[in-house]
This record gives structure tokens, sequence and C-alpha cells, in this order.
């Protein structure tokens, strides 16, 4: 039976603010399905069953699975697990080319950073013309951007 896209929602949006702790970060790489999940609610199957909602409701999924992804790959045991996983990297890789949503294709680029940097430096002939910017925000959950330049 399929979850309504609330439900999937919430529960993404939910594991964001769970993830932001370490303690919970290692709870959840126990998780068998964790990873399969995530890579789900990227929403990158044109054959999707969500693929036919809005927009928003796609672009709200992604965008908190991407961030999930993040908290993982910026968490050493999380970046470890992540890094075994060619669909994950795969999937990030995917996403900062057809991604919704601007900050879902940031987040993967930030996931991406953490987990394979030396990805992000191909086909560029010069070391010169990479910058790095990074912007953080003091909230309830803390945030961070990073864009790579070039």
């Amino acid at each position: 039976m399929a979850l309504c896209a609330y439900t999937v929602r919430k529960a993404v949006a939910n594991a964001i603010v769970w993830l932001s702790q370490d303690v919970n970060k290692q709870l959840a790489l126990r998780s068998p399905s964790l990873i399969k999940l995530l890579l789900e609610a990227l929403l990158l199957d044109p054959d999707h069953d969500r693929q036919g909602q809005s927009d928003e409701v796609k672009s709200a999924i992604q965008r908190d699975a991407a961030q999930c992804f993040m908290q993982l790959a910026t968490f050493g045991p999380g970046r470890e697990v992540l890094q075994k996983d060619t669909a994950v990297l795969d999937a990030l890789r995917m996403l900062v080319d057809k991604g919704w949503a601007e900050e879902a294709k940031r987040n993967a680029e930030g996931a991406l950073l953490a987990l394979d940097p030396q990805s992000l430096l191909t086909g560029l002939d010069d070391a010169d013309q990479l910058h790095i910017m990074m912007s953080c925000t003091r909230s309830t959950l803390a945030s961070c951007t990073v864009r790579i330049q070039h």
C-alpha cells in the first residue's frame, strides 16, 4: 500500500531533525533499509509511483532526502557506509544534474564533497579554477551550504 505524500514528506523531514545528532546517526546506520529508503526518496526513477505528484511535493521530498544524505556523509561512520555504496554516489551525481530543487542539488554537492571530493574536481584544468564558497546559519537545526564554482 502506498503512503500518502504528506506521510512521506513528514517522515523524511523528521529524519532530518533526528539525524542532526550523531548518536541518532549511529542508530540510523544500523537500519538495513535506511539507504534504500533515502535513495527512493530522491525520486530519480522516472517510473517512481510519486512522479505524478506536484513538483512542490516532489521537490520537498527530494530536498529532504538529499539533506539526510549530506548529514550522513559529513559524519565519519556514515561517510564510510555511503562511500561503499556506488548506487548512492551515482544517485547523488544524477541529483546534482537533474534535481528539481536547487537546495536538493546543493545538498547533493555537499554530500559528494564529503564522499568523493576528487569527483567534483574532474574536468578542471587548473586548481585555481575551483572556488569553495561556504555559508553557515545558526537555527534550531544548524545547516551549512557548500557551493563548488568553476
